[in-house]
């Protein structure tokens, strides 16, 4: 099969004419990718945060979450669902890429539930659902998060492996 030669293409040409783009207009690929790492960043920054899946995350030198170059993100699930028994507790937000949540989160296929944000604060804005996640209770919520378990003991965070739990 032979590719067609889209800058020989009259249909392409008339669009190109119609936007007043230069035939001869390189496009810069190095421009291309700084405008998509800050697009990604101010995403990053917001509260809000990046839909991503952590599927698609790594590990950082140091086991926390990064993705691109960013490093030390947080995942948490902005959809929070009410128990079957009706009882609501927040979830936890993670830090650690190792973390055992996140670990069989990313086997049973639930990684796509989370969100991704560069977020110095504990607090998050979550979406807060019936317990069959068909009714939106609550939309756009800034809640205070605790961090997991599981993520300071995957860092050993202040040597949290060792102290004794209450």
């Amino acid at each position: 099969m032979k590719l067609i030669n889209f800058l020989d293409f009259n249909p392409f040409k008339n669009i190109m004419e119609k936007m007043k783009i230069n035939k001869d207009e390189k496009i810069d690929i190095e421009k291309i990718k700084i405008i998509e790492r800050v697009r990604i960043w101010k995403q990053l920054s917001s509260l809000s945060g990046l839909d991503i899946d952590i599927n698609e995350t790594v590990s950082s030198e140091n086991g926390f979450i990064k993705y691109n170059e960013f490093d030390k993100l947080v995942a948490y699930i902005r959809d929070q669902r009410y128990n079957n028994d009706g009882t609501f507790s927040l979830r936890k937000f993670h830090i650690a890429y190792n973390c055992e949540t996140l670990s069989d989160s990313r086997k049973s296929g639930d990684a796509s539930k989370f969100k991704i944000v560069q977020n110095k604060s504990p607090e998050f804005i979550i979406n807060i659902l019936s317990s069959d996640a068909r009714t939106v209770i609550k939309a756009n919520v800034k809640e205070k998060l605790f961090v997991c378990r599981n993520c300071l003991k995957a860092l050993n965070y202040k040597n949290y492996s060792k102290v004794k739990k209450k």
